[in-house]
């Protein structure tokens, strides 16, 4: 009798997948939660949180996202240089309008793991205010 041997298969890490995510009257925290999924890669049956597998992901029509009107008057954000009275405070008004790419971006770096993967995951995300001007050949079409 011949003794099977279970072989296990780890990802590929050439074959990326890329998503390209339209977010038209989409809500901020809802999607960006979603987007952190699967930029990590827990929609593959073969995760697993100490291993890489980091997807590409193509966000566009960011300018057209929805936020609740009391958060968006109210809700701030702070950037601090270190140097003593330096730190310096934006409402989330201000910065949507002045750049809505940078607060999708902050919030879906905030949902990711603060670790090496966490770090690389960053590094693969790109928001276009409309529409993207990337060259690549097998995205999947995502409805969020």
């Amino acid at each position: 009798m011949e003794s099977i041997s279970l072989k296990t298969k780890y990802y590929d890490k050439k074959k990326k997948n890329i998503y390209l995510i339209n977010v038209k009257n989409k809500i901020l925290g809802r999607f960006s939660s979603t987007i952190c999924n699967l930029l990590i890669g827990k929609n593959s049956s073969k995760y697993t949180p100490n291993y890489s597998f980091i997807n590409k992901i193509i966000i566009i029509n960011a300018n057209k996202i929805k936020i609740n009107k009391k958060k968006i008057k109210k809700k701030k954000y702070y950037k601090y240089s270190g140097y003593i009275g330096n730190k310096k405070e934006y409402i989330m008004n201000d910065l949507f309008k002045k750049n809505p790419c940078i607060l999708i971006k902050k919030s879906i770096e905030r949902m990711l793991p603060k670790n090496l993967l966490g770090s690389k995951a960053k590094k693969n995300i790109y928001i276009f205010k409309k529409n993207h001007n990337l060259n690549y050949k097998n995205i999947k079409i995502i409805n969020i």
